[in-house]
């Protein structure tokens, strides 16, 4: 992925993912002020695709490691909407929609066929 389908990507979504064990991983040990800074960072990354450097190494390891993080799901949603994009074409959800509902046994004789000979079997009781 190129930083300009990184850029694109984020700006169609409008947001990132910010998964909740990165809390615990990245935020637990740092002050609210360095929270602060490390989200500042990361929002003007999600935005320029620019990894601001800050004079504290800890700082910035937590920032490349969740700009990391970022570039990783970016990367996974892209992939995902050509996958979905493909699966439109051809034909995409109505076909697999279609298909659950045949699938679907409530409403088919054949359901409650099995369902009164399984009664049977057990004796009436099911």
């Amino acid at each position: 992925m190129t930083r300009e389908e990184f850029l694109s990507a984020i700006s169609k979504k409008g947001n990132f993912v910010f998964p909740l064990d990165w809390y615990a991983e990245y935020f637990c040990d740092a002050s609210d002020a360095e929270i602060g800074q490390i989200m500042r960072a990361i929002c003007e990354y999600c935005l320029t695709g620019d990894l601001q450097r800050f004079d504290d190494r800890g700082l910035n390891v937590i920032c490349k490691a969740m700009s990391i993080g970022i570039w990783k799901t970016t990367e996974a949603y892209i992939e995902r909407c050509e996958q979905n994009r493909e699966s439109g074409r051809k034909g995409g959800r109505a076909k697999a929609e279609n298909q659950r509902q045949n699938d679907n046994p409530d409403d088919s004789d054949t359901w409650r066929e099995e369902m009164q000979r399984l009664r049977i079997e057990k004796g009436g009781t099911f």
